[in-house]
């Protein structure tokens, strides 16, 4: 696992050199405003301040990363995963791109790719949950269902309590697919009900939590 490449064919030569402080700092006011003005919707602004910062920065991962980011939110998934792996050459153990690479190339149907991505990400950092649900949710998309049944039970063992209930309860209906296609009915049913009886759980406590901050 931890041996997996990205794809050398995206990357580009990059230019050597050591930063000055001055110029560290321009980088760091450039990323921030590039951040602000991405997040206020001005995301021609945005784009012209992290490119900016990358000629002035070319050996920093973080405004790659920015402007990957950027492309992203854009649904511009070629130029994303472009500078995602220049933000991983900069920095190897960057796992956060890793981890967006491998959502990019999932937006574009690339499963294998993007597998390979979470992969690199669970090889880094063991601990990131995510990575295990979405790793799992590729072999279901390649029909790799043994693959996918080990990826997705990772997961949950590594999410925190609740987490699951609150923001994926949909992994369990992943899990029911998975056994159904494996022919294991029985364990099918299990988690089709365990999928129905999380959702009912966190909308009733929703539901409290919210009656009782009416009434305090």
């Amino acid at each position: 696992v931890c041996g997996t490449e990205i794809d050398k064919s995206l990357l580009r030569e990059i230019p050597n050199g050591t930063m000055e402080q001055n110029e560290n700092t321009k980088i760091i006011d450039l990323i921030a405003q590039g951040i602000s003005q991405r997040e206020h919707g001005e995301f021609k602004m945005a784009e012209k301040s992290f490119k900016e910062a990358i000629v002035i920065g070319p050996v920093s991962e973080s405004p790659y990363y920015q402007l990957a980011h950027l492309y992203n939110t854009l649904g511009d998934f070629d130029n994303a995963i472009v500078m995602y792996t220049k933000a991983v050459e900069m920095k190897p153990d960057h796992v956060d791109s890793y981890f967006e690479l491998g959502w990019s190339y999932s937006y574009k149907h690339q499963y294998e790719l993007a597998g390979k991505m979470y992969k690199k990400v669970i090889c880094i950092q063991p601990s990131y949950d995510l990575a295990y649900f979405l790793l799992g949710q590729t072999y279901i998309k390649q029909q790799h269902y043994q693959q996918a049944e080990e990826f997705l039970l990772d997961s949950i063992k590594n999410m925190p309590p609740g987490y699951i209930s609150k923001y994926i309860p949909h992994l369990y209906d992943l899990l029911a697919l998975v056994y159904a296609k494996k022919n294991k009915q029985r364990l099918a049913d299990k988690y089709s009900q365990k999928a129905t009886d999380t959702r009912l759980d966190y909308y009733e406590t929703d539901t409290r939590d919210n009656y009782r901050k009416l009434n305090e």
